[in-house]
């Protein structure tokens, strides 16, 4: 038997490669970024904004270690803390143990506690906040007095109502707070 070849294709020729046109971004304008930044951060309503100031007890820094007696009123309820050695009991329920880590972590929130935004200076507005007189019938604020083994008060503040949303959506939450004597509250 007679064998014909196979006929053989033609070589398809190769694609021409193009090189691609170079691109070359506009320059953008140094102040029209720094102005969008600028101007974003500053009405950004779920940001942190201007989160830090003058700190609520600032003396509490350096004498945390000083605090021999937290007392926490609200109107007739008093709770009285104390330290006994290493340890905090509940004064005012016959030297019942508390939690030391729970005592240490309120002294150091009070500690590192910021103003950040002042708020009314007026009194007929402070049950808004829960910041009336703390002593008063069905008062929602509470006075927390800190005092050293000698009885000398180190340090006071009113807190009143917490606002979950006070630094935007999902961050931390403040406090509506005042210092005795001073008319000015503070978040």
């Amino acid at each position: 038997p007679e064998v014909t070849p196979e006929p053989q294709a033609e070589p398809t020729p190769e694609p021409e490669i193009t090189p691609e046109p170079e691109i070359t971004p506009e320059p953008t304008p140094v102040g029209s970024t720094t102005e969008f930044i600028v101007t974003f951060a500053a009405s950004n309503q779920w940001g942190k904004g201007p989160v830090g100031g003058a700190r609520l007890v600032p003396v509490l820094e350096n004498a945390i270690g000083q605090v021999a007696e937290v007392a926490i009123k609200q109107g007739d309820t008093a709770v009285v803390l104390q330290r006994k050695g290493g340890s905090w009991e509940l004064k005012s329920r016959d030297g019942y143990p508390a939690a030391a880590a729970k005592v240490r972590t309120l002294l150091v929130a009070l500690g590192q506690a910021e103003l950040v935004e002042p708020k009314t200076n007026r009194a007929d507005k402070y049950p808004v906040l829960e910041l009336e007189d703390p002593a008063g019938k069905g008062a929602k604020s509470r006075l927390v007095t800190l005092t050293d083994a000698k009885g000398n008060t180190i340090a006071e503040a009113v807190l009143g109502k917490t606002r979950s949303d006070g630094f935007g959506i999902g961050k931390t939450s403040g406090t509506y707070v005042r210092r005795p004597g001073n008319p000015q509250t503070w978040l």
